[in-house]
């Protein structure tokens, strides 16, 4: 019965210093998961500002290339219409040499 009671007494003393490690064990772990997740944070914050700066960019150039388009068509509108004048003007000239 003594032995019995002196094994228990063992178990119980073994298995609460276990119990203590393992307390302390997952603090740490607890702990590097919070830095972890606050060093995650930091990260996905620089890359939406990151990102933001490309669509600022990505919008910038769309913009140039539609306004050197306008541009282009313009100068083109304008080309066709000197060309217009041009083939009246000498057209009428034509009509009256005949």
């Amino acid at each position: 019965m003594k032995k019995l009671g002196v094994i228990i007494l063992a178990v119980t003393f073994i298995l609460t210093g276990c119990g203590n490690s393992e307390k302390a064990k997952l603090q740490d772990e607890i702990q590097s998961l919070e830095k972890e997740q606050k060093i995650l944070k930091e990260e996905n914050k620089k890359l939406k500002n990151q990102s933001e700066k490309l669509d600022d960019k990505i919008k910038e150039a769309e913009e140039k290339i539609n306004q050197s388009m306008s541009d282009r068509k313009t100068k083109d509108d304008k080309a066709d219409e000197t060309e217009n004048e041009k083939d009246t003007s000498t057209g009428d000239s034509n009509k009256e040499d005949s």
